[in-house]
């Protein structure tokens, strides 16, 4: 689709092509961009176009996720979604394929959220008891997609579906690169909280 509206600016209707980048863009919040973004058909024809009709969509595309609450994910669903995510590097290469199948069929809760053509763009899996506690297992969003508020919708409704934030805790075990996206949610480290890690850990990345 956005080359094809490459192609109408070649072809001289770079009209056609702003009106369709218009389009996008006016579902969006104004703060949703930069500077360099056309604002007029003529600005329409310049070499960043194509940046921002990509930019653009993906932005309107996550307007239209689907957010579920009871998706159970086959183990090749999942694979494919960590390739596409920094996930894919937070297991162990020990017994890869029967643990994660095991992840997946007995995790408490799974959010998941979706693009309207069912593609798996976010995910966050709990273990929980409903009642006090809730740990977060996994929680990722498809690079193509992240900094869009999917990752925060998905926390906001693990935390609903475990019973609420006025009853349940939540914890989890973050990497560097996350923690900023934690403390954004509320969440901050605590002194406290105590772990011991499995005793066989060979790092790989799925891909």
């Amino acid at each position: 689709m956005i080359g094809q509206f490459a192609d109408m600016i070649v072809a001289g209707s770079r009209r056609v092509c702003f009106n369709r980048y218009a389009t996008f863009r006016g579902h969006l919040p104004k703060d949703a961009f930069g500077k360099g973004a056309p604002t007029n058909v003529a600005q329409a024809d310049k070499e960043n176009t194509r940046h921002w009709l990509e930019v653009t969509r993906l932005a309107y595309d996550c307007l239209m996720i689907e957010y579920r609450d009871s998706d159970r994910l086959e183990f090749e669903e999942y694979v494919d979604f960590l390739k596409r995510t920094d996930l894919g590097s937070q297991y162990p290469k020990q017994n890869f394929e029967s643990r994660v199948r095991r992840v997946l069929k007995n995790v408490d809760i799974c959010i998941t959220a979706r693009r309207a053509d069912g593609l798996l763009v976010g995910i966050c899996f709990g273990l929980t008891d409903f009642a006090y506690f809730l740990f977060l297992t996994d929680l990722g969003v498809d690079r193509a997609y992240v900094k869009q508020g999917i990752g925060r919708k998905l926390l906001q409704m693990v935390v609903e579906k475990a019973g609420g934030p006025d009853d349940i805790t939540v914890s989890t075990i973050s990497n560097n690169k996350a923690l900023g996206f934690y403390a954004a949610c509320g969440m901050k480290n605590e002194v406290d909280l105590v772990v011991r890690y499995c005793q066989e850990w060979e790092s790989f990345v799925v891909a």
